[in-house]
């Protein structure tokens, strides 16, 4: 979209409606879209939120969805630019669960060898620590 300055404020056209005030049937046909849009989102994330995307590459995904593309009754552009937008964020959010898992196993040996360091060879806790890191 083209951006227009108006003053000091930058101003992003997002449609152009033709008429001044909304219509009826402008209003409506806008809310159906919304809310196939909407149904779409919350089906890949309830499919593919979880463990289900690990590893799999969103061209993957969307060659396994392509069959229920007329369920939505969306174009082709919408349907694209939405489905790879989810997967996208479900893989930014798998890409934040690993680096937390990771920094936190990180930490987590960090007080093992704090832990081992400073405890004696016959200490049960040593054992333990040994036994659940190996």
């Amino acid at each position: 979209m083209k951006r227009k300055t108006k003053g000091t404020l930058n101003v992003t056209r997002i449609a152009i409606l033709g008429t001044n005030k909304l219509n009826n049937w402008k209003s409506k046909e806008l809310d159906l879209i919304a809310l196939r849009l909407g149904l779409l989102r919350s089906d890949i994330w309830n499919e593919f939120g979880s463990l289900k995307a690990w590893g799999i590459s969103k061209f993957e995904i969307d060659k396994q969805l392509r069959s229920a593309k007329d369920k939505y009754q969306l174009t082709a552009k919408l349907w694209d630019s939405t489905l790879y937008d989810v997967i996208d964020d479900i893989h930014l959010v798998q890409a934040a669960c690993i680096e937390k898992v990771l920094k936190a196993l990180g930490q987590l040996g960090e007080a093992y060898r704090h832990i081992l360091a400073n405890t004696n060879r016959s200490s049960p806790a040593r054992s333990l620590i040994i036994s659940i890191s190996s």
